[in-house]
């Protein structure tokens, strides 16, 4: 029948082709999704094609890989999640750069903040589900919040103190952008209290409107019973509760220990937040890739091409045939995804092959991935892990087979910074930290040089974010530009 329809040239989505697995009513919502957003998607991808004047079109998928513009006009239920996983794989490149491959991301923009473990690479999942509805396709495992720089302040019914998930948006946006705003945001109380300094907005392009904050402040402190600054400071502070708990979930909830974690910022409002939500967590270092409010386009142009071939097989660890079950399927969906990656213009020879098996005991109705090598031992440690026991008694299924085809990115080598001679050019100004009115240094972070420290209290200024290290925390900048931040 689909190849009946082809002829009518409509997009057309064929389950079979997009999600070749069981759970037929995950593989109905996918296809209906893809169905969905695919007349529009493939008006603007096929424009952005042939206006582009580029060789070639890449678009970010879901799964932290790039996929041809062909593929994702057929398929565009890959790209429900780009966004976000651009910055996880941004995030990840710059990390590991620095050194560290054990990160916790932390994105913070002006409507939601993304989180996302990473233990030396980024996690996947297929329960995901969009504007409710489930869609099956691997996507990197992000944890989303309603807390952004524009969530909105109030105080409700019972007299608490409430921040988002409602946000200003973009327009009217915060008060201090005096765009007509008129109720407190997360972005007013950073100004209000000096850890964005109104007179540095965007690299000092724009100037804040400061005094238009004072009224709307005043009248929510009256209503707490606070004084506007520790108003201020509650905002913040029921901000991070909203984030921590995000963090929380992908990290301890799921047997990992935030303290062998970095926690990386980005986004134009992460660097504001990140080492309170560190101390929170009980991280001993958090960091801030050069340029973070532009991390997740960085990580768009360094995600490699890829592509991953499935089949569901569900057989049983005790069938005499398994090996060779295993062995035979991995072989076809090897050669299909060398296949297709050929057809898209990757060379054979140098593609990266990752295979995997999505397990459980026997029993259960949910999987976790494993790589195919020693797949036993390496689910009942998985297992462990996550759920806190393993059964290595009881027999396993491998449900579903996956190959992943990976080729190189493209090259993205950043220049070291020159080393560092001299004091740091600072101004001076003043917070309000911890209910007192401190004195603080303020540096452009276009002067920082590699080797360079600053101590806490002290605010990073740069175009597209701003860093608050709080006393009793040091700065180091790194050879790549990083800013590594630490107890002291």
């Amino acid at each position: 029948m689909a190849e009946s329809l082809q002829e009518l040239g409509l997009p057309l989505s064929v389950s079979s082709r997009l999600l070749p697995e069981y759970r037929e009513y995950e593989r109905t919502s996918t296809t209906a999704v893809n169905a969905y957003v695919s007349p529009i998607m493939s008006r603007y991808l096929s424009r952005l094609d042939a206006e582009s004047g580029a060789e070639a079109v890449h678009i970010m998928a879901s799964n932290g890989g790039a996929v041809p513009v062909e593929r994702a006009i057929r398929e565009p239920v890959h790209t429900v999640l780009s966004g976000p996983a651009g910055g996880v794989v941004g995030a990840l490149a710059w990390a590991k750069r620095s050194g560290f491959d054990q990160i916790i991301t932390f994105d913070m923009g002006g409507t939601s903040t993304d989180v996302s473990l990473c233990p030396g690479r980024p996690l996947h999942t297929r329960e995901f589900e969009i504007a409710g509805q489930p869609v099956a396709v691997p996507v990197i495992d992000i944890h989303t919040v309603g807390a952004g720089g524009g969530s909105l302040a109030r105080v409700d019914a019972g007299g608490a103190l409430r921040v988002g998930p409602e946000s200003a948006g973009a327009d009217p946006g915060p008060i201090a952008y005096g765009m007509g705003g008129r109720e407190l945001t997360v972005t007013d109380a950073h100004v209000w209290l000096g850890r964005l300094p109104a007179e540095a907005f965007l690299g000092g392009e724009r100037a804040l409107k400061n005094a238009l904050i004072a009224e709307p402040l005043e009248a929510l402190a009256e209503s707490l019973g606070k004084t506007p600054s520790e108003a201020a400071e509650g905002i913040l502070a029921v901000a991070n509760t909203a984030m921590e708990r995000a963090l929380r979930v992908i990290s301890v909830e799921r047997g990992f220990d935030p303290e062998e974690f970095v926690l990386v910022a980005f986004g134009g409002a992460g660097a504001l937040h990140v080492v309170e939500l560190a101390e929170r967590l009980g991280a001993k270092r958090a960091m801030v890739p050069p340029d973070p409010g532009l991390l997740s386009a960085y990580g768009m142009l360094a995600a490699p091409p890829n592509r991953e071939i499935s089949r569901t097989l569900l057989i049983s660890s005790k069938d005499p045939d398994l090996e060779m079950r295993l062995e035979t399927t991995f072989r076809d969906l090897k050669a299909q995804a060398i296949s297709e990656m050929a057809a898209e213009g990757n060379d054979p020879a140098s593609l990266a092959l990752h295979h995997w098996v999505d397990a459980r005991y026997e029993g259960q109705s949910f999987e976790l991935r494993v790589p195919w090598k020693g797949w036993i031992n390496s689910f009942h440690g998985a297992h462990e892990e996550r759920y806190g026991y393993a059964r290595p008694d009881t027999p396993l299924e491998a449900v579903t087979l996956r190959v992943v085809a990976e080729a190189a990115p493209l090259p993205l080598d950043p220049q070291p910074l020159p080393h560092g001679k001299g004091a740091v050019g600072e101004e001076t100004g003043s917070v309000f930290h911890d209910g007192n009115e401190i004195p603080v240094r303020r540096v452009w972070r276009k002067e920082l040089l590699s080797g360079q420290t600053l101590q806490g209290p002290a605010i990073v200024l740069e175009y597209s974010s701003t860093t608050w290290l709080p006393p009793g925390w040091k700065l180091a900048v790194d050879v790549w530009g990083s800013l590594i931040l630490s107890r002291e």
